[in-house]
């Protein structure tokens, strides 16, 4: 690192050369002399020459005397400067504290000062010792350090990535200059010993504080189905946490009902990394009622730089998404990402009505101060994505009737079309729905962006659109798997709710212009509904009922939106085939393979998820998965799960996610063997870390 070029420490030798050109100076004067007098004089040569000669040689002679004087005092001088040097040399040589090698380019430490000798123990200083054999390093680090180097502004080297060395219960910063010795590059190695720094560096990294906040997950809805106290609960939640903060050296305290903030050590976050957090496993152990019913808890922490107020922002930033990712797991943020842990418990569905109308409520004041609204789902939209970006649609255009309210999707999707029937009778439909190039054009500084169906932004139906808005909203019931570039302006993310539609139905309800939806919004949004409960078999409760119900008050009917249902025949065989070549995998998992000769679309992730859905219900069977090869190297998984097994962990390690019972991927680029064995490897990586067997 540092470039310090040496100058070259070989004695300096002056050759004794005879001043020629003063020399031939004078010789050209004194011919040239007597054959002027001949010339001009008219007398005799000989005489004349011979003065020349004589006076050439007097004053040459005189000259080259002094010439030499002069040279011998400098030979002296050096001689004199040369032995103060070795001595010198020799004195910091044998006595400096600064340790320091001579290492040639090949890897050999050729000489060692004392103070090196007796840290090495090497009986010699002259000890010709390959590097290898006391470090790890190489020469090439050496040389790559050496060149890399340049000096500031300051003309100091910059020595933070310079190689570290341990040597004798000691650390050292090696610092490598390049020299020349008699015509051979060397690397004069200084050794300094930064033992305190770098405990002391370890130290900080050890003591460094992390920020974490506590909330219960389920607690007031634990309590709504079993005959105990909330605050009996509480108290032993509360005291399972104070043994764990007791265990981490931990400052913990409860600043609202059933919320904590705790402050620890980096290295106590590092054994509880160690551990799995096993505090989600102590507090899941506490079971309500007649043990049916476990407690969970979420936890987000922060370890980035930055002020405590800071680092608390981040805490609660990661709570968030914890929590919108269904609870019972510990979301760490550090500089260089999330990790996620635990999320074994499937969440359980939760009165959303309040939340609902604050989110309603907050949603129109958004459109109603608004120049634009601009509302999308995901790509390849289904038709809970599309109805509930129809429902969303009506909440704004009543909320402000003034301004524009557009539907980015492609209207040429076979869901689309599919739906087309129902949407058709929608207000202006021809207006409302637009591509993405229009909606680029439709961007305005007061444009609101409202997101439906999905909380990742690199899938979205034109994700050109958001960096130039600064106003997003999102209405989603998927978790949430990654941290936004933005902060937006309203965030609904709610796992426990079926589907989007029942959100965004409950949104509607709420909403003070309810009476006004017209039946084709409320099939659209009944069709949502119908397609992620798979009609109400999967992921249903109460709210998903009430929603319906709603929905039916408004004249939506099941026997309409079964219409757009309908498969083709070539759907139906993709299906079956895809059904034909399941295997068991560890005993409770099937796992399906299938290649087409199709581009991955719609109707291919479609045959997918149906094919998924299917094989759940053989016998055994408590997670299913399947994948399709379609051309371009591109395979389509999807994922479902009966109720032990979250899929969505599973999904998330192959670059994909969704939620807890149902998930799904794309693979780009891979072969189907290459992509079943990286779902073979999440799925064993699973079933370890959560001990299922």
């Amino acid at each position: 690192m540092n470039n310090r070029q040496m100058p070259t420490i070989e004695s300096p030798r002056r050759t004794p050369v005879l001043p020629v050109s003063v020399c031939l100076g004078f010789g050209l004067l004194f011919v040239l002399a007597p054959a002027l007098l001949v010339w001009f004089a008219d007398r005799p040569v000989m005489p004349t020459a011979l003065f020349a000669a004589g006076a050439y040689l007097v004053i040459c002679g005189g000259y080259c005397g002094l010439w030499m004087l002069h040279e011998k005092r400098l030979e002296n001088n050096t001689q004199a400067l040369e032995v103060s040097g070795n001595d010198i040399l020799k004195i910091f040589r044998d006595s400096s504290d600064i340790p320091y090698a001579l290492i040639t380019t090949s890897g050999v430490i050729k000489i060692v000062n004392k103070s090196l000798q007796n840290i090495l123990g090497f009986p010699n200083p002259i000890c010709n010792v390959p590097l290898g054999d006391i470090s790890t390093l190489s020469v090439r680090e050496l040389e790559s350090v050496a060149r890399v180097g340049t000096p500031d502004a300051h003309g100091t080297f910059p020595t933070k990535n310079l190689p570290l060395l341990a040597l004798d219960n000691r650390t050292f910063r090696l610092s490598p200059y390049k020299v020349t010795i008699q015509r051979r590059a060397y690397y004069l190695t200084v050794f300094t010993d930064v033992t305190e720094f770098v405990r002391l560096s370890d130290k900080c990294q050890r003591e460094d504080v992390a920020v974490a906040h506590v909330v219960l997950d389920n607690l007031d809805e634990l309590t709504q189905y079993v005959r105990t106290s909330n605050r009996a609960a509480m108290g032993e939640v509360e005291n399972v946490l104070k043994e764990y903060a007791a265990s981490m050296d931990a400052l913990l305290r409860e600043y609202d009902r059933d919320k904590f903030m705790m402050m620890f050590s980096r290295e106590q976050l590092d054994k509880s990394i160690a551990h799995g957090f096993d505090i989600l496993e102590k507090i899941r152990s506490i079971k309500l009622g007649d043990n049916s019913f476990p407690v969970t808890v979420s936890i987000g922490i922060s370890m980035v730089p930055g002020t405590m107020a800071q680092r608390e922002e981040a805490a609660e930033s990661a709570l968030d998404i914890a929590m919108s990712r269904g609870g019972d797991q510990v979301v760490l943020r550090r500089p260089d990402g999330l990790t996620y842990y635990g999320g074994r418990v499937k969440p359980i569905p939760s009165n959303s009505s309040i939340m609902s109308r604050v989110n309603s409520q907050e949603l129109c004041t958004l459109a109603a101060q608004a120049d634009n609204v601009l509302i999308m789902g995901h790509h390849n939209p289904d038709f809970d994505c599309i109805g509930a970006c129809i429902g969303l649609a009506f909440l704004c255009r009543h909320a402000a009737p003034d301004i524009d309210v557009n539907i980015i999707t492609n209207r040429n999707d076979v869901n689309f079309r599919a739906l087309s029937p129902i949407l058709d009778g929608i207000p202006d439909a021809d207006a409302l729905f637009v591509d993405s190039e229009t909606g680029m054009d439709l961007i305005r500084s007061g444009t609101l962006v409202v997101i439906a169906d999905v909380n990742s932004m690199r899938v979205v139906e034109a994700p050109d659109v958001i960096p130039g808005v600064s106003q997003i909203a999102i209405v989603d019931h998927h978790r949430q798997v990654e941290a936004f570039g933005f902060t937006p302006v309203m965030n609904y993310i709610h796992p426990t709710a079926s589907s989007a539609c029942e959100l965004v139905t409950e949104m509607v309800e709420q909403s003070p212009w309810n009476e006004a939806l017209s039946r084709e919004e409320a099939n659209a949004l009944l069709a949502g509904i119908m397609l992620d409960t798979k009609n109400f078999t999967q992921n249903t409760g109460t709210q998903t009922f009430a929603a319906v119900h709603f929905l039916y008050d408004r004249r939506a009917h099941t026997s309409v939106v079964r219409t757009c249902f309908r498969e083709n025949i070539a759907e139906r065989v993709l299906v079956s085939d895809l059904g034909a070549h399941a295997q068991i995998y560890r005993g409770c998992i099937a796992i399906s393979r299938l290649v087409v000769d199709k581009d991955a679309g719609t109707a291919e992730r479609i045959a997918a998820s149906k094919a998924a859905d299917s094989l759940l219900n053989i016998n055994g069977v408590e997670a299913s998965f399947c994948l399709m090869q379609c051309r371009n190297k591109c395979v389509l998984l999807s994922a479902r799960s009966a109720d032990r097994i979250n899929v969505q962990l599973i999904a998330e390690k192959l670059g994909g996610g969704g939620h807890y019972g149902m998930a799904g991927a794309q693979l780009q680029d891979t072969s189907l063997d290459a992509a079943v064995a990286k779902l073979l490897d999440a799925i064993d990586e699973y079933m370890e870390q959560n001990h299922i067997s």
